[in-house]
């Protein structure tokens, strides 16, 4: 609420600076016509008003309110607006003046009530729902050009999912925990899985300094000697692209030191907004030949949602069966308050580990591509 009030205060200010702005336009611009010029009044005013009308709009819509709305649309909105007010305070403005008051104390009184006006106007009408969508990195539409070509030329390698499900899905915002894959799974969840969705991917991968050993480290390490070199010079090279990518994705930052607290706060508040949460728990210690052991504490986000909402969130594992492009969602287990969390932690995750290896196995015969960066003569098979 705090941080909200805050917002809105910086929207006021940014608002009144423009619109002080676009007053010396309109000031300038009407003592140009009213006492160079001689025009009537209503002529100068009328002039100078449309001048400064059309720089508020332009650059209100842009850095003030943020606004990706039909710049169309929202011209009209605003025209709608000054549709009724120009008229009134033109007339009168001019019933004023012939009355005696000064023209530029009727001009100041007019400039205060148009500003006061135009702001709720814009603000809680023509752009009511779509503040701050501008720059939303949650709408590809609205993502760079050079992230929308990298999406695109992934998507066209990655054979769309059939999505399978062994039982029905919770209606509301869940936890989804599914089998990392290597880069499979963060890839196909982003690609496939439907949105509202915040998908928890590890820090370093979100970090322009840290992101090249990262990358070689988690994806190529394992490769033979004599190949290295020439994946730590494309860790190297597509480092940045891997950045970019990651960072206009569907992801949030998932910290391994005290900034684990920021990744909870934030889960919490998409889970209250619709996301579902996407959670890749995998260690490098092995559970079986289908998937490794779970880092556990992902489940304490469970405990800070029920205590901040009063909601109990429900898990779902899926399994990704990349050779067979399938997604499987298996039974949900839901967070038990009453159940202590240190004992909750080993019943959830072995559930969800049990599911997944049953999904698995169900499948058709195939091979599992690991979590381990292994060659694939190593992949196991899932029977």
């Amino acid at each position: 609420m705090k941080n909200k009030k805050s917002k809105e205060l910086i929207r006021i200010i940014k608002f009144t600076i423009i619109s002080i702005s676009a007053g010396l336009i309109q000031v300038g611009t009407f003592a140009l016509f009213n006492d160079i010029f001689k025009w009537n009044y209503w002529l100068a005013y009328l002039l100078s008003l449309l001048l400064s009308i059309l720089w508020n709009f332009t650059i209100n819509r842009n850095y003030t309110f943020k606004s990706s709305n039909n710049i169309t649309k929202s011209m009209l909105l605003v025209l709608a607006f000054y549709a009724i007010f120009t008229p009134v305070s033109t007339v009168l403005g001019d019933f004023v003046t012939k009355q005696g008051v000064h023209d530029y104390i009727v001009l100041v009184v007019t400039m205060v009530s148009n500003f006061i006006l135009e702001f709720l106007y814009t603000r809680y009408f023509v752009y009511k729902n779509s503040c701050d969508t501008k720059d939303d990195i949650s709408n590809p539409d609205k993502k760079p050009l050079t992230y929308r070509i990298i999406r695109g030329t992934i998507n066209f390698f990655f054979h769309k999912r059939t999505f399978l499900k062994k039982s029905n899905l919770p209606k509301e915002p869940c936890i989804i925990v599914t089998n990392h894959s290597q880069m499979h799974g963060p890839i196909c969840c982003e690609l496939y899985l439907d949105n509202p969705k915040t998908i928890w991917c590890i820090s370093q991968m979100l970090d322009k300094k840290e992101v090249r050993d990262y990358a070689y480290n988690d994806f190529w390490s394992e490769k033979p000697k004599y190949i290295r070199w020439y994946f730590k010079m494309i860790s190297k090279l597509f480092g940045p692209l891997l950045y970019h990518l990651m960072y206009y994705s569907n992801t949030l930052p998932v910290y391994k030191d005290n900034r684990i607290m920021a990744t909870f706060k934030e889960s919490i508040k998409k889970l209250n907004e619709g996301h579902n949460i996407i959670i890749f728990p995998e260690s490098r210690n092995p559970y079986n030949e289908i998937i490794n052991d779970f880092q556990e504490n992902f489940v304490d986000l469970a405990k800070l949602y029920y205590r901040r909402y009063n909601k109990e969130l429900y898990f779902v594992p899926m399994y990704n069966a990349v050779n067979l492009k399938k997604m499987v969602y298996g039974t949900p287990i839901k967070y038990d308050p009453n159940i202590d969390l240190e004992e909750q932690k080993h019943l959830i995750c072995n559930h969800l580990k049990q599911e997944i290896t049953t999904l698995a196995k169900e499948l058709p015969l195939h091979k599992v591509v690991p979590y381990d960066n292994l060659p694939r003569r190593k992949y196991k098979t899932n029977k």
